[in-house]
């Protein structure tokens, strides 16, 4: 009996000593997770809510809500009905937006039957500079969103329309353009990874425009590489937000015990995308495949990192994107200079030969990322 109380008191204190340890390790490593800087003038972790003020939904959001329900799209938050089955629709678009030319098939009928409700939409998107959804980042994972799915569907549907209606394609754009404005704003991960896939369907259907729209300047003029970053900093600052909060409302011996390895888990985690980040903001190449990974022990970073990869491939292969539709605007202006086959991607150049424009190598498109291609045939 002796014994076994003996060996039971050495078994608590080591594990008092292990958790004593673990403890102090998660003091200090959030100390210097904190005070870390992040590329490209970002700051450190405090930095992230002084970025991103609180906001309420303005005015505008609402009646904007309820124009996008008259074209049968749901924006409220949260939704109010189940999500429209268009999968005819949605097949046509990808088709279009996946051509290597300008020509454009006939469009499915219901882009006919709401031709006023997008008139409508595009009218007043077009009068708005900006749209302003509710944004709190200090809330953390309580933190309100807009209705992603929602944007995302109407950004296609004012994209249908401009390639079905070449007469008001270049205010289509503009309109789903204003859409996405909004969103590269936000801290969320999530709602840029939106505002990219968005950007992307704009930059491919702006190819069949005639001439390059004003407008065009705000796409090409945002820093993509640094607001994605923005948005992985805001990410492991929620993680820590949520830890830090959990050690406060702490209420069971468990939490207390646990509270340590979270700890050492959400600064691992600053850690690991600040390096990632630091090696992307580095980088000019146009095709990645970085690898960003958490520690096999590290929970709470496996969770937040799941999706950190793929992000990077599809906004390095975006700059190629935007410099193939600047180059069609470019030769249909019969503006091509010699000056253009240059890239900012340090890993390709342009080809124009045969009125034939093509990037000189490929550059991956894993799905579901639309394949948006890098090859133009001049009509």
């Amino acid at each position: 009996m002796k014994r076994a109380a003996a060996v039971f008191a050495i078994a608590a204190t080591a594990v008092l000593a292990l958790w004593v340890g673990a403890a102090v390790s998660a003091q200090r490593t959030r100390g210097r997770s904190a005070q870390s800087q992040w590329p490209l003038g970002l700051g450190t972790l405090d930095a992230v809510p002084q970025r991103y003020p609180p906001r309420v939904a303005s005015n505008d959001a609402a009646r904007l809500t309820a124009l996008a329900a008259a074209a049968g799209v749901d924006l409220s938050m949260p939704a109010a009905r189940p999500r429209a089955d268009r999968q005819a629709f949605n097949r046509w678009l990808d088709a279009q937006l996946t051509r290597a030319d300008g020509r454009v098939d006939p469009p499915p009928p219901e882009l006919a039957q709401n031709e006023a409700a997008i008139a409508n939409l595009r009218a007043y998107l077009l009068g708005r500079t900006a749209i302003i959804w509710p944004t709190d980042v200090v809330a953390a994972a309580q933190a309100p969103l807009p209705n992603l799915f929602g944007l995302y569907a109407l950004t296609r549907l004012l994209i249908a329309h401009a390639l079905a209606s070449p007469a008001t394609a270049p205010d289509d754009l503009c309109a789903a353009w204003h859409l996405q404005r909004a969103l590269w704003h936000r801290p969320e991960l999530i709602s840029k990874q939106v505002a990219l896939a968005g950007t992307r369907m704009i930059n491919a259907a702006a190819r069949r425009l005639e001439a390059k729209p004003a407008w065009f300047d705000e796409i090409t003029a945002i820093d993509y590489r640094r607001s994605i970053l923005a948005a992985q900093q805001a990410e492991a600052w929620t993680v820590r937000k949520e830890v830090e909060d959990g050690r406060r409302d702490a209420d069971r011996i468990v939490d207390v015990i646990v509270q340590p390895y979270e700890e050492v888990c959400a600064a691992n985690l600053a850690a690991v995308l600040r390096r990632a980040a630091e090696q992307m903001s580095r980088s000019h190449d146009c095709a990645v495949a970085p690898s960003v990974d958490a520690p096999f022990w590290n929970r709470l970073g496996h969770r937040a990192m799941s999706n950190v990869g793929a992000v990077w491939q599809r906004v390095a292969r975006f700059q190629a994107e935007l410099e193939a539709t600047e180059r069609i605007f470019a030769l249909k202006s019969g503006r091509w200079t010699p000056a253009l086959e240059h890239s900012a991607c340090t890993d390709g150049s342009w080809i124009y030969a045969e009125r034939t424009l093509r990037f000189s190598r490929e550059l991956p498109a894993p799905r579901p990322m639309l394949n948006i291609p890098l090859t133009y045939v001049m009509r």
